[in-house]
């Protein structure tokens, strides 16, 4: 994982169980532009969070890619979708 897509993936979960929208907004920010010109770190980050059984932040983390026009494919769902199976939440999933 790149350097800075571990720190962002380390600041993250360090807003603890169930951020705001605009809490994870704000964090990402800076990681917009580089995410645009490579949406690989983006895909890191989210795996991060399924590795970490952090579904509804890596829900909320693809919302905020789609907010900024970010590029989201489907390696950014399956990703998210990991998160969901680890934590069995299916209905977030869909």
């Amino acid at each position: 994982m790149a350097a800075h897509s571990h720190a962002e993936l380390g600041l993250l979960l360090a807003l603890g169980a169930a951020p705001s929208s605009e809490e994870v907004q704000r964090l990402l920010r800076p990681a917009w532009r580089s995410w645009k010109s490579n949406p690989k770190l983006a895909t890191q980050v989210l795996s991060g969070l399924a590795k970490e059984r952090r579904a509804a932040l890596a829900a909320q983390v693809l919302g905020c890619m789609r907010a900024e026009s970010v590029e989201v494919n489907v390696f950014h769902f399956s990703a998210v979708i990991a998160a969901c199976s680890r934590t069995g939440e299916w209905q977030l999933a869909l």
